[in-house]
């Protein structure tokens, strides 16, 4: 009560507030990523596409830089959507992979079944991260979403496939 404001949630919403300081975290992650030879498109400031490509698997990598809280977070998106009869198997195959991690973890949107494996860099105020501390961060993300790609996929059939 007696309270004024507006509360917004959501994906896209939260995603599109970006700010921006000198030699920010913006500006250290789009080079780390452009210096590691990444194909990098700024979708918009604070928002960074990746197309990635291991071992014949494809797939997209976001980069979402959030300036105030410090924190840069690497999304795998995998290219298939989960149908919505599969979502309750996948989520469940999804968690046994994430029990053993020790870092990151793939996560389903139950809306439309889009799966991504997600890490993240968090620092303290005005702290950048180093190269080697993106590097190990990253790094296991393309043969670990590579490996997942073809096991989510042949799920999602075998699910289709038993009606």
């Amino acid at each position: 009560e007696d309270m004024e404001g507006t509360a917004q949630s959501g994906f896209r919403t939260t995603w599109g507030q970006a700010t921006t300081a000198p030699r920010d975290l913006i500006a250290v992650t789009e080079d780390w990523l452009a210096g590691a030879g990444a194909d990098v498109d700024v979708v918009e400031p604070g928002l960074i596409r990746v197309p990635m490509d291991t071992d014949g698997q494809q797939w997209i990598l976001l980069v979402r830089v959030d300036v105030e809280a410090s924190v840069v977070g690497f999304y795998s998106v995998l290219p298939s959507m989960v149908p919505e009869p599969a979502r309750h198997e996948v989520a469940h195959f999804l968690i046994s992979q994430n029990f053993d991690l020790l870092f990151g973890s793939f996560e389903m949107d139950p809306e439309d079944g889009e799966v991504r494996f997600r890490t993240a860099w968090a620092g303290g105020p005005d702290e950048l991260p180093t190269d080697a501390q993106f590097y190990e961060l990253v790094a296991p993300h393309a043969p670990l979403v590579s490996a997942h790609i073809p096991a989510v996929d042949k799920l999602i059939t075998e699910v289709l496939t038993r009606g």
